[in-house]
């Protein structure tokens, strides 16, 4: 069970940061939250002596359609990426010491950077792509809490739309991924021998759109000043999940063949069409 200790921490944070600034002056919030971040490192490196270990999640009742389970699932690979995405949190609650903001807004930056965390840790240990395509989801909402609480007053569902219709079609990639597997009768483990390769293309095709049009440039609202906490948290903890996602696909091995020329073909084209929207969104950002 201590897999599952390293998120149920984040979401602790979620949860009681928000009621200790409250009760408490803003520096013991503040010291509470590099507690808890620091208790996350810990025992995500604590974890390379157990790795590699798998463990489901007893909760869950899997839907029909997939008859699966929740997992998580810790090796060298996703614990390299968990540390980053914890450093990430730690280094944005350091930036935070000499924010004059008021308590509240302190709370919600605490609930929002501490709710991306817990989904980037999610996805970076899935152990399957129905986890996996939670975790995305997961992941999505709190960077939309961000957004939120960045253009608090200044429509931020309009903002927050603009950024979910372009990341959406990651995890439409993924769903389609998962959709093909349950098709094909495969297994819906990341750490299958072999990939069918359009379920390898799909894949990558998501973790390229999480690397280099989502958050980079699109997600980046050009039209107010981003404080360097929320900054950092949009930047490292996506990235990180990317990351792991891309490193996880090219692992040797993983696909079954290699990549026909049609499904080249499909991804560059893809990768064409969508490469202007960044560019066009942040024009569009500026203007309104």
């Amino acid at each position: 069970m201590i897999l599952l200790l390293p998120v149920t921490i984040l979401l602790l944070g979620v949860v009681a940061l928000p009621v200790i600034s409250i009760k408490t002056r803003a520096r013991v919030t503040h010291i509470v939250a590099l507690v808890m971040a620091g208790t996350y490192l810990l025992i995500t490196a604590s974890l390379q002596w157990y790795q590699p270990v798998t463990i489901t999640v007893p909760l869950w009742q899997p839907v029909p359609l997939f008859g699966a389970e929740l997992g998580y699932h810790a090796d060298s690979l996703s614990l390299l990426f968990a540390l980053l995405t914890g450093l990430g949190l730690l280094a944005g609650i350091l930036s935070m010491d000499d924010l004059a903001r008021s308590k509240d807004d302190l709370s919600h930056l605490y609930r929002g950077i501490f709710l991306v965390a817990a989904g980037g840790a999610s996805l970076v240990f899935s152990a399957d792509l129905l986890t996996l395509c939670l975790s995305w989801g997961f992941l999505d909402l709190g960077l939309v809490f961000l957004t939120g609480f960045l253009h608090r007053g200044k429509a931020p569902s309009r903002t927050g739309l603009r950024l979910l219709i372009i990341n959406y079609i990651g995890g439409i990639a993924l769903l389609a991924s998962l959709l093909l597997l349950e098709a094909l009768g495969e297994s819906f483990s990341l750490r299958a021998p072999l990939l069918p390769t359009k379920v390898f293309a799909l894949l990558l095709l998501a973790a390229l759109l999480r690397l280099g049009l989502y958050p980079a440039l699109v997600a980046l609202p050009s039209d107010l000043e981003m404080n360097l906490p929320t900054l950092i948290t949009w930047y490292v903890t996506p990235l990180a999940a990317g990351g792991y996602l891309l490193a996880r696909v090219l692992t040797p091995g993983s696909v079954a063949s290699p990549p026909s020329r049609e499904v080249v073909l499909l991804v560059g084209s893809l990768a064409l069409v969508l490469s202007p929207f960044p560019l066009w969104l942040e024009t569009s950002l500026r203007r309104t």
